[in-house]
């Protein structure tokens, strides 16, 4: 499952950008996503390499052909570019937790992140990869893993793997998060 979630934000990603660079999008239509990149001269990286100690779990496109790479052991969010395969450790914690699930809000420029074990949820800035806001969801001693995330023009809602809930942070218009 999370191979064709992969598959298709790279598919969006690569549509996305060939609109931006003026690439006719009906031409996906014409044959394979390779056969068209290759008409178009336009190449991605099919292998991008993450740092060494890095262990992905979470993976959402931001801007452009910018992505993002959640490591479930450090926190760390890894900022690359789908098209170059360049890229950098964006978020380098302090301390250890956990990051997860990744969903980018184009609004705010705001990457939000499901905290795991910890049972919180991250915002961070996508560009500067400064934490924003932290929200506590579980307080209690059970089990907990805040697993995913996703934003909507209202809201951030995160999963909780162990739990039967869906913990909702609400979002300003902009896509803001509250103080």
């Amino acid at each position: 499952m999370k191979r064709i979630l992969v598959l298709t934000l790279v598919f969006l990603a690569i549509n996305w950008s060939c609109q931006k660079d003026g690439f006719d999008k009906e031409a996906l239509n014409e044959g394979t996503l390779e056969e068209v990149l290759l008409r178009s001269g336009m190449t991605f990286p099919e292998i991008i390499t993450l740092p060494v100690d890095f262990q992905p779990e979470g993976i959402a496109t931001g801007k452009g052909t910018d992505f993002y790479v959640s490591s479930i052991t450090s926190g760390r969010i890894y900022k690359g570019d789908l098209k170059t395969g360049k890229g950098a450790v964006l978020v380098d914690p302090l301390t250890p937790h956990n990051a997860i699930g990744l969903s980018f809000d184009r609004r705010s420029n705001l990457l939000f992140v499901a905290g795991g074990f910890f049972g919180n949820g991250y915002v961070y800035d996508a560009e500067s990869g400064v934490l924003i806001a932290v929200f506590q969801f579980v307080t209690d001693a059970n089990p907990t893993l805040v697993n995913d995330v996703i934003v909507t023009p209202q809201a951030a809602y995160f999963t909780d793997s162990f739990r039967p809930f869906l913990y909702k942070v609400p979002l300003g218009p902009s896509g803001n998060v509250p103080n």
